[in-house]
């Protein structure tokens, strides 16, 4: 496992993907501390701007994982059309596995370099800080329900390749912003899977009442069951569509 990882990773070489992989998370989070910074009102708590910055972080992630996810998926396409993918003697299922670990991975990676960034430049320009409880929270949950549309964005970008992962990241996104952020969703987010990050980073900012800190912890909790459930259900769906798959077809050119 540990070769077909650090295969996949030599694969990113002299790409777009590495310099995306550092530079869009540190652009992001720099871009949320300056207009913190800069802004008028001082009164904001420091676990609010953290809450802001992992609710935007969560909201942008739905489409950038998108474009990430297609654009290694089409670096075995550029390579000989899937060919070699196809024919290196390694079982499909660990192939598959390697590969959704490899891309799971990565996604961790541009959390913790937007996190840390942010971090960073808030301690040492304003000296803020919020409780590892809760930062530990947004750590936890972001890649846990990041689960389920990762192995969507995988299976479409191969047989719809970078038009077609790029519409459903897009159609991600708005669905998001839409159900997530705004009243428009309640009573059936809980049944779309790109909704649940962002409500549920909602779930996670600080509240003064008791009664909804309580709901909240519920709602969260039911949460980590259902992202599983629904994570395996698509990976095995994933799965054997993979071991049938037999390449890329005409309508697919």
């Amino acid at each position: 496992m540990f070769n077909l990882l650090h295969a996949h990773w030599k694969k990113t070489k002299r790409t777009f993907l590495r310099p995306m992989l550092v530079f869009l998370p540190v652009i992001y989070s720099l871009m949320i501390f300056t207009y913190f910074f800069v802004s008028k009102n001082r009164t904001v708590y420091a676990e609010n701007e953290y809450a802001m910055f992992f609710l935007l972080l969560a909201l942008s992630i739905q489409f950038v994982s998108g474009t990430l996810i297609v654009l290694f998926v089409n670096l075995d396409k550029q390579a000989g059309n899937f060919g070699n993918e196809l024919t290196i003697g390694v079982p499909r299922s660990k192939l598959l596995l390697s590969k959704c670990l490899f891309l799971f991975l990565l996604l961790l990676g541009v959390e913790f370099i937007a996190t840390t960034t942010f971090i960073l430049a808030q301690i040492m320009v304003r000296g803020s800080w919020i409780g590892f409880s809760q930062l530990g929270s947004y750590l936890f949950f972001i890649p846990l329900l990041m689960l389920p549309q990762l192995f969507i964005y995988l299976w479409v970008s191969y047989p719809f390749h970078m038009t077609g992962t790029l519409i459903v990241s897009s159609l991600s996104f708005l669905t998001a912003v839409l159900m997530g952020t705004t009243d428009l969703g309640t009573g059936i987010w809980i049944f779309i899977p790109p909704v649940w990050l962002t409500r549920v980073v909602f779930g996670l900012i600080p509240v003064t009442s008791e009664l909804t800190q309580s709901y909240q912890e519920i709602s969260l909790l039911k949460m980590i069951p259902t992202a599983l459930i629904v994570s395996c259900i698509l990976f095995l769906g994933l799965y054997f569509w993979y071991n049938n798959w037999e390449g890329q077809g005409r309508l697919e050119e």
